[in-house]
């Protein structure tokens, strides 16, 4: 079905259609129904022999654990695919805390720093103290005599 916004050069039957319409949508799908209720009613009437077979006990015993088997197949396709999805959704949230414990440790590392060059600091204005009280008790006798 082509709808105004689609080039129809690249489709070999094209139907002419509103596919964003609700009522066209369900008319298609009506006759499209309708269409296929016809070929069941005609290869009926050209080959009426063939009648479909009723399922033994053992038979629909094997066609519930198919079913069953699919079902636990589509399960654990889901599971695997909600991991996937919760890893892609942790990944971020666990490179972000990688992040945040890296910025942690760079502050504190620099936080260390800081007090390292306070301490050196202070080790130095008390040598620079004590360098200049010694300066001082040398060139006091000096003054006095």
């Amino acid at each position: 079905m082509v709808d105004t916004n689609v080039d129809p050069d690249v489709i070999q039957f094209p139907i002419p259609g509103n596919d964003d319409a609700i009522r066209a949508n369900a008319l298609m799908c009506h006759v499209i129904a309708e269409a296929v209720l016809e070929g069941r009613y005609i290869a009926n009437k050209r080959n009426p022999q063939v009648v479909p077979t009723k399922r033994t006990v053992e038979d629909e015993a094997a066609f519930a654990d198919a079913q069953a088997d699919a079902r636990r197949q589509a399960a654990a396709a889901q599971a695997e695919r909600d991991a996937r999805v919760a890893a892609a959704v942790e990944a971020p949230a666990a490179v972000a805390e990688e992040a945040a414990a890296a910025v942690a440790v760079e502050e504190v590392a620099a936080v260390e720093v800081a007090a390292e060059e306070v301490a050196v600091e202070e080790v130095a204005a008390e040598e620079v103290a004590a360098e200049e009280a010694a300066v001082e008790a040398t060139e006091t006798p000096e003054a006095e005599g």
